[in-house]
């Protein structure tokens, strides 16, 4: 029997496999009905017929129209999500920058340790 450790969210690896699963397949959901976009909807039709797969889309191996749209949506996002992590960073009454700055500062010291 294999077993398998705590990971360090605490969380038991089959717990966590398990989850990862039921979020895969409700995402899997919501791309076959369209709610995420039609490019989506598409390619989830490919990766059913395993003509592509997610890795694939998301790694720029498949070319089509539908994946290249889906990876320009991606960056836009990723752009956005910076800069909200940038602005909270600088602002001295949000929770999320004051974890990011205690973030740098042990990076700093990690980095002056090497």
């Amino acid at each position: 029997m294999q077993r398998r450790s705590k990971r360090p969210d605490g969380s038991c690896g089959r717990e966590t496999d398990k989850e990862d699963a039921r979020i895969s397949s409700q995402l899997e959901d919501r791309r076959r009905k369209g709610e995420s976009g039609k490019a989506w909807q598409i390619l989830q039709q490919r990766i059913d017929k395993r003509q592509t797969t997610e890795n694939d889309t998301i790694s720029g191996i498949d070319k089509s129209p539908e994946a290249r749209e889906v990876r320009a949506g991606m960056v836009k996002t990723m752009r956005k999500l910076n800069q909200a992590v940038e602005e909270a960073r600088h602002d001295d009454n949000s929770e999320l920058g004051a974890e990011l700055r205690k973030m740098d500062e042990l990076n700093e010291r990690i980095n002056e340790d090497r």
